[in-house]
């Protein structure tokens, strides 16, 4: 028995459906993190279930994701502007302020969400 809880972003199911300009900013979201390709909650729902751990709870907390991120996204762009600053920066923090720059962009146009799911094994 027990419960496996993910909050995370997740790839957004309507990725495919979202403009060009959404889907490259959730490619550089992932890529500054090196991420291949986020799963998507019906990923993680469908892998959960082939190991025996039924959906509890699916949530979505994109709204108040996104305000914490536009603050990331606003940090991070303060920092990139300041380019005197980057050639201080190793390359594992410079992707991470690009994923920032995208998150944000991501989750407001749709190609991205965030929440929270729970499984439980029975």
């Amino acid at each position: 028995g027990g419960r496996l809880v993910i909050v995370d972003g997740f790839r957004s199911r309507r990725f495919r459906r979202v403009d060009n300009e959404a889907r490259v900013a959730m490619r550089l979201f992932e890529s500054g993190f090196h991420i291949r390709k986020m799963f998507t909650k019906r990923d993680w729902i469908r892998t959960a279930s082939e190991c025996g751990l039924r959906l509890e709870r699916d949530l979505d907390l994109t709204d108040g994701a996104l305000r914490r991120w536009k603050h990331g996204w606003r940090f991070a762009r303060i920092i990139l502007r300041a380019g005197f600053l980057l050639r201080n920066l190793n390359r594992h923090t410079l992707d991470m302020l690009l994923s920032f720059t995208m998150a944000a962009h991501a989750l407001h146009e749709g190609s991205a969400e965030y929440g929270m799911l729970v499984f439980r094994k029975d």
